[in-house]
């Protein structure tokens, strides 16, 4: 009798925990509805360009595939959403007068495929041009190098995090660098009363560390998106000057801002591509100059000061976790 009891409670125990997993299974169950309005009650595995998806026939858990222009629209996890009223004015856009109202979370296809991210983080390569400078220069060898330096390469990376209740805007670390060079044959120079003579080169590197905040002011299917772009940046300048054995070398730092646009186009769930355009400002007033070891402080005012406004061109990999 007690084996027979513990047959019988053994039996009830299986099928308690049958239908515990087989309830289970129902509740984190999608909806898959195609262009024909059937309805596939399944689990959805991966988006790409198709849907696989799993679903169970006869106790047998199969996969099918669709292609994108099959299906019509999702619902993940529609028996457990609380959502009801936004579900049902969603599903009634599209006309799907055939789906009950019943418990649904109503995804598109744009959320699956680019789910909320909280950080972003981006590598670039940058182009500038330096529109300023500061004090002209009456010297024609300094006006053909200052023509050079205009044009400046370099790399840039960012890190930002979504804030706020909305967590759209975007606030983050940038870090920059950009190098310019510059050279003109057979110069002589007179300096401290000794004459140089070869070729005048110039390179100059300009580093920048900040704050930057980003704005998004359109976006599209959640998968491009324009920001405003505002920063405040650390900025050190770095110029070495050279005639034969004359040598030249200023160093200064500022506190500058900048202000642009930045675009992003999600390829899938992680990666991107993007690029963007910004103004650089930034005037150097305080240097410190080194002349064939010979140091000195040099302080200028701002309208004598080395200028640093530039229009800074980027495009880079942005990756999205």
């Amino acid at each position: 009798m007690n084996a027979l009891i513990s047959k019988k409670g053994l039996k009830k125990c299986i099928a308690l925990v049958a239908f515990f997993i087989l309830f289970n299974q129902l509740q984190a169950q999608d909806l898959l509805i195609t262009t024909s309005n059937d309805s596939v009650n399944c689990k959805i595995l991966k988006i790409s360009d198709k849907y696989e998806v799993s679903y169970i026939d006869s106790n047998i858990t199969k996969i099918k595939f669709f292609v994108s222009a099959q299906v019509k629209l999702v619902i993940i996890d529609y028996y457990q959403s609380l959502k009801i009223n936004k579900a049902i004015q969603q599903l009634k856009k599209i006309n799907s007068s055939n789906i009950s109202e019943s418990k649904i979370n109503f995804k598109k296809l744009n959320d699956l495929q680019y789910p909320y991210k909280q950080f972003r983080l981006s590598t670039n390569a940058v182009y500038a041009y330096r529109y300023f400078f500061g004090n002209n220069s009456s010297d024609p060898v300094l006006d053909k190098l200052m023509s050079q330096i205009r044009h400046n390469f370099g790399v840039l990376a960012d890190a930002h995090i979504k804030v706020g209740k909305s967590k759209k805007a975007l606030i983050g670390i940038q870090i920059g660098r950009i190098q310019s060079n510059g050279m003109v044959n057979d110069v002589y120079l007179i300096s401290n009363g000794q004459t140089y003579t070869g070729n005048a080169e110039l390179q100059i590197n300009i580093s920048t560390m900040g704050i930057n905040l980003l704005m998004p002011i359109w976006k599209k299917n959640k998968n491009k998106i324009l920001y405003i772009s505002t920063g405040l940046n650390y900025v050190t300048y770095y110029e070495d000057f050279r005639v034969g054995y004359f040598n030249l070398v200023t160093e200064s730092s500022t506190i500058a801002t900048s202000i642009g646009v930045m675009y992003d186009y999600r390829l899938n769930n992680n990666w991107g591509f993007g690029c963007g355009a910004t103004i650089d400002g930034g005037v150097l007033t305080d240097l410190n100059m080194d002349s064939n070891g010979n140091k000195l402080h040099v302080t200028l005012s701002n309208d004598k000061g080395i200028g640093l406004g530039r229009v800074v061109f980027s495009s880079g990999i942005k990756c999205y976790l």
